[in-house]
C-alpha cells in the first residue's frame, strides 16, 4: 500500500488505535487556518481535506477517516489500488435514514441551504446535477465521511466542492 494514504482526522489530542504505516493523523488545530474567515472548527473535515489537496505529492490512492471512527479493516489494510481499480472506491456501508436525505435535511437542518446548493450544482455542474438529486431522494446514506478512492478522482470532488461552498457563501453573505 505504498501508493496509498490514509488521512486520520482530528480536532483533539488523541492516542491512535492502529499503526499500519498507511494512516497519517492530520489535526486541524495545527492548520491555523480558515474558510473565507469561518473558524476552522464548522469545516473542519473540509479544511483539512483542502489541506490534503495541496500538497505537492500526494498517492495513487487517498482516504479519510476519524479520529473515532475507523474502517472496519483498521491495521489490516486489504491492497486498496486491487480494491479500489475492481470496486472504484471503499467507503462506509450505506445507512438507512427512514426517508430521503432531503426531507432528513429538511426536518433537522435548514431546507433553504440545501436548495442554494441544489442551484448551485444545476447551475455550476449540470452534469453532476441528476446524481445529486438521485442522492437526495435516495433514502440511504454513507455516513461518517469516510472513504478511499483514486486520488485523481478525490481531487475532482474537492475542487467541485470548494467551488460550490464558495459560491454558497457569496450568495448567502
Amino acid at each position: 500500500n505504498k501508493d496509498a494514504k490514509i488521512f486520520v482526522c482530528s480536532h483533539t489530542d488523541f492516542e491512535p488505535v492502529v499503526s499500519n504505516p498507511v494512516y497519517e493523523s492530520i489535526d486541524i488545530r495545527k492548520m491555523g487556518d480558515t474558510f473565507n474567515g469561518t473558524h476552522g472548527s464548522y469545516w473542519s473535515e473540509l479544511l483539512m481535506m483542502k489541506k490534503v489537496s495541496q500538497r505537492k505529492k500526494l498517492p495513487d490512492y487517498i482516504g479519510f477517516c476519524h479520529y473515532r471512527r475507523y474502517f472496519g479493516f483498521m491495521d489490516n489494510v486489504p491492497e486498496i489500488g486491487k480494491t479500489i481499480e475492481a470496486h472504484g472506491a471503499i467507503t462506509t456501508k450505506a445507512a438507512d435514514l427512514g426517508m430521503s436525505m432531503r426531507k432528513q435535511y429538511a426536518t433537522w437542518g435548514n431546507p433553504e441551504d440545501l436548495d442554494i446548493c441544489t442551484q448551485l450544482i444545476s447551475e455550476k455542474y449540470p452534469d453532476f446535477a441528476p446524481a445529486w438529486n438521485r442522492g437526495l431522494d435516495s433514502r440511504k446514506m454513507h455516513l461518517a465521511t469516510m472513504s478511499i478512492m483514486r486520488t485523481e478522482d478525490w481531487k475532482e470532488m474537492m475542487a467541485v466542492m470548494w467551488d460550490v461552498a464558495q459560491e454558497y457563501l457569496k450568495r448567502i453573505g
